[in-house]
């Protein structure tokens, strides 16, 4: 049902941007420690998965109000 791929889509973003925020802090860690081109990579997939996150909540906002729209 509706409901129910809406739902899955809020895990997977919230998921994914969890994710992002754990992949900062280790690349933080990264940073500190001087391990720079595993900072970049880490970064990198940091953003790659928050861009991913927002594209999920794009995707759900449009399903939601267009929900909205039939009631």
């Amino acid at each position: 049902t509706s409901l129910r791929k809406r739902i899955n889509l809020i895990k997977y973003m919230q998921s994914l941007g969890v994710f992002s925020f754990l992949c900062c802090v280790v690349s933080m860690y990264c940073i500190y420690n001087s391990w720079n081109n595993a900072a970049k990579t880490v970064f990198a997939t940091s953003l790659i998965s928050l861009l991913a996150s927002l594209v999920i909540s794009l995707i759900e906002i449009v399903q939601s109000t267009h929900a909205l729209e039939l009631e």
